[in-house]
């Protein structure tokens, strides 16, 4: 069975260590999501300096603008 494709949707992802609220219940949750049960991706529709610097994002990210 494939996995399934799950598509979150943001505003703007901002990071970094300290990371709370929404985008880290969000990076916790891609963090430890079943890759052989769901297939994640993420579309912001703002860049951040994090999403542009960041090379270990869990999944997949499109940035909209």
């Amino acid at each position: 069975m494939k996995p399934l494709k799950i598509l979150y949707m943001m505003d703007a992802m901002h990071g970094g260590e300290r990371v709370g609220g929404t985008e880290g219940q969000l990076l916790e949750l891609l963090t430890h999501l079943d890759r052989d049960r769901f297939d994640p991706h993420v579309a912001l529709f703002r860049s951040t300096p994090y999403i542009e610097d960041t090379r270990t994002f869990p999944c997949p990210v499109d940035v909209l603008d």
